[in-house]
């Protein structure tokens, strides 16, 4: 892996001064692409990159395209790609597009017999790279929707795979690559270049539906522009029953409409790649966690790469794709894939939202008192997923700082809201792997949390001379027992420090402390005799300070205290309640 790093480097430096020609990057399809790699080596028309290759070598050595720096530089930006599907299995398929403008370039089906393949392919891309391009008008496919057609039945792939190999023949239109621009997102990750896509001056909708009978699937065709607005509506009937003659009818048809009506010149530039950028956006929001959303998500982030809206949705995304994986390896591998994706795109600006944090391990809070769970993991897995944990930790925490800590609250929902995102951040269990660890977030967080309930509450008269109960629910995200109990000097601390404010409602919040230390000191030197006492001396500070009684922010049962049951603790709260004031 060394030294094909080393090579590598070695090359596309000696590229940087030589004199340009195609840059070509062959991926999918590993043992195929391996074979076509060999069978290309040394064409002079163009120059070949493992660019799937080049990724695991920085993944390996943890050079990610933020961490690298100046070294991602070293690699230019490929010209075209040849992806060949699917992905995951043995290639069938041959589509290759222009990487800096979408251009879909030549789309080839592949023999079964592997050297055939080889064969075939090769011949197919030494033919397109040698290819000028010329001016044709841009079509490019908006959304293939499935209204219900039987499984069985279903060729809808087939379908538009078929109509995609008549438009890359056409002399008169160009199809617009949409659906594989996530390797162009890649590649500028990769190479730190951005080039502008074209935008497609017309898009095709279809859309698949059952006939009267199951094997019978009828297709709507609607044709947009950028905005949505639909131009041209036709219906062509049974369309799986014979798919050359379907396909190419449904293209003829899509063709004279294009060719008739011709974009205006303004939309054949690229200043309309940001209206169809906002309409795959649309679409992918719609898709939800459909098996075409990723690809729609990407076609928006390829067409306006600046956009903070669709990278902030990428980086979500990415963290979203850890929830359905189970296995430990490759949860794994899909948290350090949506971490570097985090840091490549700066996190900062998506908060106050945080990305989904999903388990690194599948284990739970409680067994976080001991680390048991870690002895029957493998070394280098324990490891990576401490690893991880720290990663994700620091990048949260570095985003948070980056934000200006607020001087003042507009309302109580800010502060609110901003409170929520410091637990989310601080104090979320799952993404400490020890207790030392969880202690020492836990720490940050409850001195974030009081800064910011300080900051509100003392930010006028009015607020500090407010009642106690409207603050229970900020209060409460400091009144976690399970993080107080790892330190307890900075909960001494923090009782000292709003006994001696002016501010009334953190006057109470000590005293809701206070109670709560002197019950648990209690419990844990077995004083059962001093309960009694604890519970009195509670309701005095209260009436003393409000005129009235506090209900506890912790309950009994919350309590779970081992000394004294529940329902004993309830029977000294109702002995010492003062009564409640009568209504005049």
């Amino acid at each position: 892996m060394k030294k094909f790093l080393a090579i590598t480097l070695l090359a596309a430096t000696a590229l940087l001064g030589a004199q340009e020609i195609p840059k070509l990057a062959i991926v999918g399809g590993q043992n195929l692409a391996d074979l076509l790699h060999a069978e290309l080596a040394g064409s002079p028309e163009f120059e070949l990159y493992e660019r799937e290759q080049v990724r695991k070598v920085l993944v390996e050595h943890r050079l990610s395209a933020l961490s690298a720096g100046a070294l991602v530089k070293l690699f230019p930006h490929v010209d075209c790609f040849a992806v060949l599907e699917p992905l995951d299995e043995t290639p069938t398929r041959l589509i290759v597009f222009d990487a800096r403008s979408g251009y879909r370039k030549a789309d080839a089906m592949l023999p079964e017999r592997l050297e055939d393949a080889v064969k075939r392919a090769a011949e197919t891309i030494r033919r397109t790279m040698k290819l000028a391009s010329r001016e044709r008008i841009t079509i490019g496919f908006s959304s293939l929707r499935d209204s219900g057609v039987p499984v069985r039945f279903n060729k809808i792939n087939d379908f538009a795979a078929a109509f995609e190999q008549l438009a890359g023949k056409d002399e008169a239109v160009i199809l617009l690559e949409r659906a594989r621009l996530g390797y162009v997102v890649g590649e500028r990750a990769l190479s730190e270049t951005a080039f502008p896509l074209a935008p497609s001056a017309k898009l095709i909708r279809l859309e698949f539906t059952p006939g009267p009978r199951p094997e019978i699937v009828h297709c709507t065709v609607r044709i947009t522009n950028s905005e949505g607005a639909v131009l041209s509506k036709q219906e062509f009937k049974d369309v799986f029953s014979d798919l050359p003659q379907s396909s190419g009818e449904v293209f003829r048809a899509v063709k004279q409409y294009t060719v008739q009506s011709p974009a205006p010149v303004e939309v054949r530039g690229y200043s309309n790649s940001v209206e169809e950028a906002a309409r795959f956006f649309a679409e992918f929001k719609a898709a939800g966690n459909g098996k075409d959303a990723e690809a729609k998500l990407m076609a928006a982030r390829a067409l306006a790469p600046q956009n903070r809206e669709y990278i902030n949705a990428e980086i979500f995304l990415k963290f979203g794709k850890i929830s359905r994986i189970r296995k430990s390896p490759e949860r794994l591998a899909a948290w350090r894939e949506a971490l570097d994706c985090a840091k490549r795109l700066d996190l900062a600006p998506s908060l106050p939202a945080v990305p989904s944090t999903e388990i690194i391990y599948d284990y739970r809070w409680y067994e976080l008192n001991s680390n048991e769970w870690r002895k029957s993991l493998p070394s280098g897995e324990r490891e990576e997923a401490e690893k991880i944990a720290s990663e994700y930790r620091t990048l949260l925490d570095e985003a948070f700082r980056k934000k200006d800590r607020p001087k003042h609250f507009s309302d109580y929902w800010a502060l609110y809201y901003h409170m929520q995102l410091i637990q989310s951040i601080y104090g979320n269990p799952i993404l400490h792997l020890s207790q030392e660890s969880y202690r020492k977030s836990s720490a940050v967080e409850i001195e974030l949390l009081f800064d910011a309930i300080e900051t509100y509450i003392n930010a006028s008269p009015e607020t500090r001379s407010q009642d106690f109960n409207l603050y229970e629910g900020v209060f409460r995200y400091l009144n976690n027992d399970n993080r107080w109990k790892f330190d307890q000097e900075s909960f001494l601390r923090y009782i000292e420090r709003a006994e001696r404010s002016p501010a009334l409602p953190l006057q109470s919040l000590a005293i809701q402390w206070r109670f709560l230390k002197e019950l648990r000191e209690a419990d844990d030197d077995d004083r059962t005799e001093d309960f009694d006492g604890i519970v009195k001396n509670y309701y005095a500070r209260c009436m003393a300070l409000y005129g009235k009684h506090l209900q506890p922010l912790s309950s009994p049962r919350y309590l779970k205290l081992k000394t004294i049951s529940d329902r004993e603790l309830g029977q000294l709260f109702q002995k010492h309640r003062p009564p409640p004031e009568k209504k005049r």
